[in-house]
């Protein structure tokens, strides 16, 4: 995902810390969790040798999240994120809005990978929990009270996909009965008439067996009229 070297350990009940691993480090309060929102502040601060001090920022994200159940009853998400960022150097402000297209863009970026890294997890968790078990053994910086949560989850979403998956109508249900051939009969093929012979450039069939009807254009703008 290209932000791997992204570590965040929880401190509190709803507060975070992260750290970007490029100079950028974060206090996160998460300020309200709601069905369909979610509310979070950030408090940060960016070192880097090319400038004298830290700058200081500070962040607000809206997360809207809405949910469909589809008909074969999977549930669709679908999420929007609003940040917000704000510099107490109105200096610092001013080259950030110059370059708010830029960096729009990356976090667009970022956002995108964060939601597909999720769908993947999702597909996983409800067709292959022995991977979702591999991956979790291997978090690191992870509570185990946190790890042993993604496993239920992994379960409870493998579970709901098996039954839902016996609850769909099978093939003979959804179309109708088959067909079924008369034993011991061979089974008829419907009769093609042959397709007209080329040299003489006539448009009636030749009447050889096995052939395919083929129509020229002139054939089927006469038979329109």
């Amino acid at each position: 995902m290209k932000i791997s070297k992204l570590q965040m350990w929880q401190t509190g009940k709803f507060d975070y810390e992260a750290d970007t691993g490029d100079g950028s480090v974060g206090a996160l309060e998460v300020l309200h969790i709601g069905p369909d929102s979610s509310l979070v502040t950030c408090d940060g601060l960016y070192k880097s040798p090319i400038f004298s001090k830290p700058i200081a920022a500070k962040s607000l994200l809206y997360l809207q999240t809405s949910f469909a159940r589809q008909a074969d009853g999977t549930i669709h998400v679908t999420h929007r994120a609003d940040l917000f960022v704000t510099f107490p150097s109105q200096t610092i402000d001013v080259v950030a809005r110059i370059f708010s297209p830029l960096t729009v863009k990356m976090t667009d970026r970022t956002f995108t990978e964060i939601s597909l890294f999720l769908k993947m997890m999702s597909m996983a968790m409800s067709r292959r929990p022995d991977w979702v078990e591999q991956i979790t053994e291997r978090m690191d910086g992870v509570a185990d009270v946190r790890k042993e949560q993604v496993l239920d989850l992994s379960s409870q979403l493998y579970t709901a996909g098996r039954k839902r998956e016996s609850e769909q109508p099978d093939e003979e249900d959804a179309h109708g009965p088959r067909v079924q051939e008369a034993e011991g009969a061979a089974p008829q093929k419907p009769r093609a008439e042959a397709a007209p012979d080329r040299r003489g450039g006539g448009n009636e069939p030749s009447g050889a067996p096995g052939g395919l009807r083929v129509s020229s254009a002139e054939s089927r703008d006469g038979q329109s009229k």
